[in-house]
């Protein structure tokens, strides 16, 4: 079985894949929930970004959601762990 390429899209088209507009898709990719590449940019052009098309078939599927959840609550397991005895007070750096 032959395994089809993977696309590297620019962000115009993983907003026209997903139906959303850019705002959007750079908040997904600045929180992390969107795995994407800066590419190019030598200080007088600007950097873009990429998308392999396999990791927005993840964001899609929500495969990648569940990775970043496990990682939240494996940190505040450790902060309520280490804290006093006054859970009310926790801050939890993100």
């Amino acid at each position: 079985m032959v395994k089809k390429a993977d696309r590297l899209l620019n962000t115009r088209e993983a907003m026209e894949y997903l139906k959303i507009d850019w705002n959007a898709i750079y908040t997904y990719i600045s929180e992390g929930k969107l795995k994407a590449h800066k590419l190019g940019g030598n200080g007088k052009s600007r950097r873009h970004w990429r998308i392999w098309e396999s990791d927005l078939i993840k964001f899609i599927n929500g495969e990648g959601e569940e990775k970043h959840t496990e990682s939240l609550n494996k940190e505040m397991k450790s902060v309520v762990a280490n804290s006093s005895s006054s859970p009310s007070l926790l801050k939890v750096k993100r």
